[in-house]
């Protein structure tokens, strides 16, 4: 009971008041523990709320190597440039300044414009309200740091409006040298090995699911499957021979102003495609590996290069000898309505056998197979097929055809079928199906699948190996072999091909030179080609070279033939042996000598400044006209200058940098970035610089 001295009605109030506190402390309390207890839910239960969706992990695509461990292609990350004029902290009055400058560093740093383009094609963009005014595509790391110095863009994204979208895309460390064969490998569309091992360069794709609020504010990420990555190819293919082939058939496309060629280069005993060139000319001068691969892919009527084959059956059905006599019929015959003439006409009624078929002589040797086969025109065709003419090779390699070879049950076929087919028309093959025929004949018979794959890896665990894979063990009888061997052979001792003799370099092969057909129609353009191997006594490789319409000679000796012993010529100085006991002892530094067959020492003056000759070898002194290489220290970059390509990219292997090649891929090196003695930790990329 209160006090007397205080007012009930105060007491009442004080009392009402401390209730009110401590109900609002309790609710307050009971807010708190609902809010946390929402939290929780929310924290921990976010499927009630989140909206989940399943990404795709794209795997990283596996390498293609050469069977010499040379990186051929790769993956590489590379950028997309675009420039916003309108960021938001790009002043206008900073923007009208500098854009002259930036036009400039442009200029300089991509290549594809002049400054005063440059400058034209930003104002164009600028007027027109483009805030996403696209500056390159593809660019490699180098070039995209040079971009980010560049005035205006070196204020960064908002404030230099530089925007940069990274992608991967594929390096090709060789640039065009068997572009085609290796092929490409974009998201909707591949060609060449990227298309036909896609599924084993491209991996397995993983799975990630994503929960996002419905505000779109992403929580949480779980990767459901790891991707894996895609395995690596090993192929035949060497870059040094690759080269080679490039070069000489490039010279001569643009010597002769061809409109395309191609150039295939086999290992006789193994089937292995050491190179596969195919060069398309465009109208600007350039060729490039631009268009088909030619050499796989393009049916053609091989002319005189398919003799080889029609005087096989005739070996084989007959007892024919290289010397047997056959008329010449003076150059003229008439085959029903149809007259074939030679373009120089004979003048003996007879010739062996040998001289017909190095002279090339097309009425001879038509009317030879006409003569044989007339009454049995099928037991020709199955001859072809014996020989693995009428199939494709079975390569692996996308959308081989089928070759073209007309049978006696073919509506088409008619009585002059049989003597233009003998002489490589109404027939068409690929460039690799022929070489392929001429590969047995150097192989003694022995059928051959072209082989372009050697292995897929796994890192360094081999998934599978390709090997050498026997077709057929014996296309036609020894004897008739050793004959055909004998009459190539005369096509360069003293035939169509003599202009490429050499009694050091033996070669054995066929020229061909056929006119090219549309619509039914001849015209005055000639597809020119020379197939062989050698050397012709010990075959290392078969080789194809066909010449697509040339405009300054057509015949195949003056278009093909050099360019097939060029490349004869150089893979001989690769690949001959040279006894080690016939190597001269050390001479001072920057000389050095070595005992070389003399053949060697005839074939390769250019390289011999000085020669002393002795029985069976030359000796050759070569002077270093390159700088003194010292050995590089291993955590700088280094000095590849001056260096052929091969060579440099032999030494860069082992410092594990990506390499972007520019210029001309068989010249020397002028340039390189980063510099020599550059701290090699700070970069993963180096750009070579080349010149003729």
């Amino acid at each position: 009971m209160p006090p007397a001295h205080q007012n009930p009605s105060k007491v009442r109030h004080r009392i009402f008041l401390r209730v009110l506190i401590v109900a609002l402390i309790l609710t307050g309390f009971a807010i708190t523990v609902l809010a946390s207890v929402i939290h929780v839910v929310l924290q921990n239960k976010p499927l009630t709320l989140a909206k989940p969706h399943i990404d795709t992990l794209t795997p990283p695509r596996g390498n293609i190597y050469s069977e010499n461990g040379m990186l051929m292609v790769t993956s590489l990350p590379a950028w997309n440039a675009y420039f916003d004029p309108f960021a938001d902290g790009l002043p206008p009055e900073t923007l009208w300044t500098q854009l002259p400058n930036l036009a400039k560093c442009l200029a300089n740093t991509l290549n594809t414009r002049s400054t005063t383009q440059w400058l034209d094609y930003l104002l164009q963009k600028i007027r027109t309200g483009n805030r996403y005014i696209h500056i390159a595509s593809s660019i490699d790391l180098i070039t995209m740091k040079q971009l980010k110095t560049c005035p205006i863009f070196r204020r960064g994204r908002y404030r230099g409006g530089l925007i940069l979208e990274n992608h991967i895309r594929r390096h090709y460390v060789f640039g065009e040298l068997a572009r085609r064969t290796l092929g490409y490998a974009y998201t909707t569309y591949q060609s060449g090995l990227e298309r036909y091992f896609h599924q084993i360069l491209a991996g397995n794709p993983g799975l990630q699911i994503a929960y996002k609020l419905p505000r779109g504010n992403q929580l949480i990420k779980n990767i459901l499957q790891k991707p894996q990555p895609g395995n690596d190819l090993i192929v035949t293919l060497d870059p040094f021979i690759q080269d080679i082939a490039h070069h000489h058939l490039l010279q001569m496309l643009i010597q002769t102003r061809a409109d395309h060629g191609c150039v295939i280069v086999m290992e006789v005993p193994t089937g292995k495609l050491r190179a596969i060139v195919n060069l398309k000319c465009l109208p600007n001068g350039q060729c490039k590996e631009y268009h088909r691969n030619y050499a796989i892919h393009e049916r053609y009527e091989p002319g005189s290069t398919w003799k080889a084959a029609s005087i096989l059956a005739v070996l084989e059905a007959t007892n024919l000898s290289t010397t047997s006599p056959i008329p010449t019929f003076n150059g003229k015959f008439k085959y029903y309505d149809r007259l074939m003439e030679d373009h120089e006409l004979p003048q003996q009624d007879t010739v062996p056998l040998r001289k017909a078929f190095a002279h090339s002589m097309n009425v001879a040797l038509s009317h030879l197979v006409w003569e044989t086969f007339r009454d049995q025109p099928h037991q020709f065709i199955n001859y072809l097929r014996q020989f693995g003419l009428t199939e494709p090779t079975g390569i692996t390699f996308p959308n081989e055809p089928t070759p073209r070879i007309k049978t006696p049950d073919d509506p088409t076929w008619s009585g002059t079928t049989l003597p233009w087919m003998a002489i490589g028309y109404e027939v068409q093959v690929t460039p690799l199906q022929l070489l392929t025929f001429y590969n047995a004949i150097a192989n003694n018979g022995t059928l051959i699948k072209p082989l372009l794959v050697s292995e897929i890896r796994q890192g360094n665990h081999t998934i599978e190996r390709f090997t050498t894979q026997i077709l057929r063990k014996q296309i036609a009888s020894p004897n008739a072999i050793h004959k055909l061997q004998t009459l190539l052979q005369a096509v360069v001792h003293e035939g169509t091909a003599k202009n490429i003799y050499s009694p050091y370099l033996p070669i054995a092969g066929k020229t061909g030179t056929a006119q090219i057909a549309r619509k039914g129609k001849y015209l005055r353009q000639y597809v020119s080609s020379f197939v062989g191997y050698f050397p012709a006594d010990q075959p290392l490789f078969s080789c194809i070279v066909v010449i697509h319409n040339p405009k300054h000679g057509f015949y195949g000796s003056q278009v093909a033939a050099p360019v097939f012993y060029e490349i004869a010529r150089r893979l001989l100085a690769k690949y001959t042996t040279i006894n080690p006991s016939t190597i001269i002892p050390p001479q001072p530094p920057h000389t050095w000598q070595h005992a070389f067959p003399t053949s060697l020492a005839i074939l390769f003056p250019e390289f011999l400044p000085t020669t002393t000759t002795t029985t069976n070898h030359t000796l050759l002194t070569f002077q270093d006209t390159t700088p003194h290489l010292t050995t590089p220290h291993p955590d700088t970059i280094p000095d590849v200058r001056n260096m052929a390509l091969s060579d440099a990219l032999a030494l860069l292997s082992s410092y594990g940098l990506q390499i972007h090649i520019k210029g001309s891929p068989w010249g020397r090196i002028s340039h390189q970035y980063p510099p020599p003695g550059k701290p090699r930790f700070r970069y993963r990329t180096i750009t070579l610089w080349l010149q003729p």
